[in-house]
């Protein structure tokens, strides 16, 4: 899922907006050019609970930190085959904070990706238990929950990080993009489901609160657009494969073009897919018509 409905993009377009030294630096070492930068180090994933136990794969909650913060995850690991296997992250749309449970959304593809032989982990952002912490703007740490936990999860002895994928739902697609651009080269694939990308333009309420702050408008706008993944698609190193609905109400299916339009702009591998009579959400399950077409892009960009 997406958050709620926010409002209308502004202004006309303009070219990209240069670092001033007007920006303060809480904002700048919040952009994704700094943060891809960043030395991301991994830490040990140990378990807490065994969540479900197959002939096929086992699945545990798990734990990693983040940010000096315990943050948690599902993670499945296949039980056929032979390790090290190919993993993906899994990154969930938006929920209530308050009535979320590990797996919401993302248990059935968790489950369907791991008989198909991959290690599957699904990290719970901040501020969605069980991790620690919560939402703090600007400081994306959602985005570092998601890029952490992949690190980590590449020096684990079942997973081979030549091979890892991220998948990104609704808002979990934004995050997941922007991780993906930060990890660069360690992303071999990247699927994005319906994601909330938040546009090429500054809604009214960011501006609003911008200008609150004591921003002027070029400093706003320079803020927005050094958080802003459709900006930094040039770190972008993977394949992509977009899926929307066109019925999609949430989200429209407008964001997912205007990725695709940009990513083939500058070069970059990427296939979409629209589905005529799909609204928003349908990959909470594998069961759609979707799914082939996932595992064939994984397998084949997964492979060794």
């Amino acid at each position: 899922l997406a958050p709620p409905a926010q409002a209308a993009d502004v202004g006309p377009p303009r070219p990209p907006a240069a670092e001033t030294s007007s920006v303060p630096d809480l904002f700048q070492q919040a952009s994704l050019t700094v943060l891809a930068r960043r030395a991301i180090r991994p830490t040990t994933i140990t378990t807490a609970a065994v969540f479900e136990d197959s002939t096929l794969f086992k699945i545990e909650s798990v734990r990693y930190s983040s940010d000096n913060m315990a943050a948690g995850a599902l993670m499945a690991i296949p039980k056929t085959g032979k390790s090290p296997y190919p993993a993906v992250v899994i990154c969930h749309g938006y929920y209530p904070p308050a009535s979320y449970r590990q797996g919401l959304g993302t248990l059935d593809t968790i489950e369907a990706l791991a008989s198909e032989g991959f290690v599957v982990f699904a990290p719970d952002y901040r501020g969605y238990a069980p991790s620690e912490g919560q939402h703090s703007y600007p400081y994306p740490g959602e985005i570092m929950d998601i890029a952490l936990g992949f690190v980590s999860l590449s020096m684990h002895p079942k997973v081979d990080a030549r091979r890892i994928g991220i998948i990104g739902y609704s808002m979990g697609g934004g995050y997941a993009l922007q991780a993906a651009e930060i990890l660069g080269s360690r992303v071999k694939a990247f699927v994005d489901y319906y994601g909330q990308l938040g546009g090429f333009f500054m809604r009214e309420d960011e501006l609003g609160m911008l200008l609150e702050q004591g921003m002027d408008f070029p400093a706003a706008e320079t803020i927005f657009k050094s958080r802003s993944p459709l900006y930094h698609l040039d770190l972008l190193q993977s394949p992509v494969l977009i899926l929307h609905g066109q019925n999609d109400r949430t989200v429209s299916v407008v964001q997912s073009m205007a990725l695709k339009t940009e990513l083939t702009r500058l070069g970059k591998p990427v296939e979409f897919v629209s589905y005529p009579d799909y609204g928003h959400a349908f990959g909470d399950s594998f069961r759609n018509r979707s799914y082939p077409k996932l595992v064939s892009f994984l397998k084949s960009r997964l492979s060794k």
